[in-house]
């Protein structure tokens, strides 16, 4: 990832650029990010997700 530094004359120029910033973005960027933010978090809280559990129900017809 190429860091870019930005000067804004003021916020909401600032939060215009942000929100054009992640239109841009396609769906994988974004989950490969949110991912990212994740992992940073539970390793920040020294925990682990769990995982989803799977139910099955047996329907009669």
């Amino acid at each position: 990832m190429e860091k870019i530094i930005k000067k804004y004359s003021s916020l909401q120029e600032q939060e215009i650029d942000d929100i054009r910033y992640w239109k841009e973005l396609s769906g994988d960027e974004k989950l490969i990010i949110l991912e990212a933010i994740r992992a940073q978090v539970w390793a920040i809280k020294d925990e682990h997700p769990e995982r989803l559990q799977r139910i099955y129900r047996v329907i009669e017809r």
